[in-house]
Protein backbone atom coordinates (compact mmCIF):
# COMPACT_ATOMS: atom_id res chain seq x y z
CA UNK A 1 0.00 0.00 0.00
CA UNK A 2 1.18 3.69 -0.78
CA UNK A 3 0.87 5.82 1.84
CA UNK A 4 1.33 9.59 1.81
CA UNK A 5 3.16 11.77 4.54
CA UNK A 6 2.87 15.44 4.54
CA UNK A 7 3.36 16.07 7.72
CA UNK A 8 6.85 15.28 9.74
CA UNK A 9 4.80 13.61 13.09
CA UNK A 10 3.10 11.25 10.20
CA UNK A 11 6.66 9.19 10.00
CA UNK A 12 6.08 6.30 12.45
CA UNK A 13 9.59 5.11 12.62
CA UNK A 14 11.79 7.90 11.75
CA UNK A 15 14.95 5.68 12.02
CA UNK A 16 14.06 3.38 9.38
CA UNK A 17 12.67 6.53 6.91
CA UNK A 18 16.28 7.70 6.94
CA UNK A 19 17.90 4.94 6.66
CA UNK A 20 15.85 4.32 3.07
CA UNK A 21 16.30 7.93 2.15
CA UNK A 22 20.19 7.38 3.03
CA UNK A 23 20.25 4.60 0.87
CA UNK A 24 18.95 6.99 -2.39
CA UNK A 25 21.20 9.44 -1.88
CA UNK A 26 24.24 7.54 -1.70
CA UNK A 27 22.86 5.91 -4.88
CA UNK A 28 23.30 9.64 -6.14
CA UNK A 29 26.33 10.54 -4.64
CA UNK A 30 24.70 13.04 -2.43
CA UNK A 31 25.41 13.37 1.53
CA UNK A 32 23.77 10.17 3.12
CA UNK A 33 24.71 11.65 6.63
CA UNK A 34 21.81 10.69 8.75
CA UNK A 35 20.99 13.62 10.96
CA UNK A 36 21.50 16.30 7.73
CA UNK A 37 18.66 13.89 6.74
CA UNK A 38 16.57 14.20 9.08
CA UNK A 39 17.08 17.77 9.23
CA UNK A 40 16.36 17.69 5.39
CA UNK A 41 13.00 15.57 6.07
CA UNK A 42 11.75 17.94 8.86
CA UNK A 43 12.44 20.92 6.77
CA UNK A 44 10.75 19.44 3.62
CA UNK A 45 7.95 18.59 6.09
CA UNK A 46 6.96 22.40 7.24
CA UNK A 47 3.99 23.42 7.59
CA UNK A 48 2.59 25.35 4.24
CA UNK A 49 5.93 23.58 2.14
CA UNK A 50 3.97 21.68 -0.94
CA UNK A 51 5.80 18.86 -0.35
CA UNK A 52 4.91 15.15 -0.22
CA UNK A 53 6.29 11.85 0.23
CA UNK A 54 4.51 8.75 -1.22
CA UNK A 55 6.00 6.05 0.74
CA UNK A 56 5.13 2.25 -0.34
CA UNK A 57 4.91 0.19 3.13
CA UNK A 58 4.23 -3.59 2.92
CA UNK A 59 2.56 -6.00 4.69
CA UNK A 60 4.76 -5.60 7.92
CA UNK A 61 5.27 -2.55 7.61
CA UNK A 62 9.00 -2.24 6.13
CA UNK A 63 9.57 0.37 3.36
CA UNK A 64 9.56 -0.93 -0.24
CA UNK A 65 10.27 2.88 -1.51
CA UNK A 66 9.25 6.07 -1.99
CA UNK A 67 8.27 9.05 -4.20
CA UNK A 68 9.45 12.82 -2.46
CA UNK A 69 7.87 15.26 -4.96
CA UNK A 70 7.16 18.95 -4.92
CA UNK A 71 3.86 20.50 -5.82
CA UNK A 72 5.11 23.66 -8.20
CA UNK A 73 2.48 26.32 -10.04
CA UNK A 74 3.73 26.20 -13.92
CA UNK A 75 3.34 28.93 -16.03
CA UNK A 76 2.82 26.68 -18.82
CA UNK A 77 0.38 24.40 -17.74
CA UNK A 78 -1.65 27.73 -15.96
CA UNK A 79 -1.83 25.23 -13.37
CA UNK A 80 -0.09 23.22 -10.57
CA UNK A 81 2.60 20.56 -11.68
CA UNK A 82 4.64 17.42 -9.55
CA UNK A 83 8.11 17.48 -9.41
CA UNK A 84 9.43 13.87 -8.29
CA UNK A 85 12.59 14.86 -6.63
CA UNK A 86 13.59 11.11 -5.83
CA UNK A 87 11.97 8.10 -6.36
CA UNK A 88 13.40 5.31 -5.13
CA UNK A 89 12.29 1.68 -4.55
CA UNK A 90 14.64 -1.46 -2.34
CA UNK A 91 16.85 -3.67 -4.13
CA UNK A 92 14.63 -6.51 -2.89
CA UNK A 93 11.55 -4.64 -4.60
CA UNK A 94 12.40 -3.93 -7.70
CA UNK A 95 11.01 -5.58 -10.53
CA UNK A 96 8.20 -6.41 -8.64
CA UNK A 97 6.04 -3.80 -9.10
CA UNK A 98 6.87 -1.36 -6.62
CA UNK A 99 7.96 1.67 -8.27
CA UNK A 100 4.75 1.08 -10.39
CA UNK A 101 2.42 1.25 -7.97
CA UNK A 102 3.90 4.45 -6.79
CA UNK A 103 3.55 5.95 -9.91
CA UNK A 104 0.42 4.90 -10.77
CA UNK A 105 -0.71 6.35 -7.40
CA UNK A 106 0.64 9.59 -7.58
CA UNK A 107 -0.74 9.69 -10.95
CA UNK A 108 -4.32 9.24 -9.74
CA UNK A 109 -3.45 11.14 -6.41
CA UNK A 110 -2.45 14.13 -8.94
CA UNK A 111 -5.66 13.71 -11.12
CA UNK A 112 -7.75 13.79 -8.06
CA UNK A 113 -5.66 17.16 -7.06
CA UNK A 114 -5.50 19.21 -10.35
CA UNK A 115 -2.04 18.86 -11.09
CA UNK A 116 -1.90 19.35 -14.87
CA UNK A 117 1.64 17.97 -15.41
CA UNK A 118 4.55 15.20 -13.63
CA UNK A 119 7.75 15.81 -13.86
CA UNK A 120 11.00 14.27 -12.75
CA UNK A 121 14.85 13.75 -14.20
CA UNK A 122 17.35 10.99 -14.44
CA UNK A 123 20.37 10.77 -14.96
CA UNK A 124 21.47 9.52 -18.85
CA UNK A 125 23.07 6.36 -18.04
CA UNK A 126 20.33 5.44 -16.09
CA UNK A 127 18.67 3.21 -18.55
CA UNK A 128 16.36 1.40 -15.82
CA UNK A 129 14.66 4.69 -14.99
CA UNK A 130 14.85 5.53 -18.56
CA UNK A 131 12.67 2.45 -19.38
CA UNK A 132 10.94 2.83 -16.79
CA UNK A 133 9.48 6.53 -17.44
CA UNK A 134 9.11 4.98 -21.12
CA UNK A 135 6.82 2.03 -20.21
CA UNK A 136 4.46 4.61 -18.45
CA UNK A 137 4.31 6.74 -21.21
CA UNK A 138 6.83 9.11 -19.99
CA UNK A 139 8.30 11.91 -22.71
CA UNK A 140 12.19 11.76 -22.23
CA UNK A 141 13.51 15.11 -23.41
CA UNK A 142 17.00 16.47 -23.96
CA UNK A 143 16.77 18.85 -21.79
CA UNK A 144 20.15 19.69 -19.70
CA UNK A 145 19.27 20.09 -15.74
CA UNK A 146 21.09 23.21 -14.37
CA UNK A 147 21.76 24.06 -10.74
CA UNK A 148 24.18 26.48 -8.53
CA UNK A 149 24.48 25.81 -4.70
CA UNK A 150 23.95 28.78 -2.99
CA UNK A 151 26.25 29.58 -0.06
Amino acid sequence: MVHIIQNYSEISDMNKFVKIISKQMKFIGSNNDPERIKAAIKNALMKNKRTIFFVKINEIMEYCGFAFCNICSGLETGADYLWINELYVESEYRRKGCASEIMNFIENWSIKNGIKLIVTTTGKKNKTAMSFYKSKDYELSKTVWVEKFIK
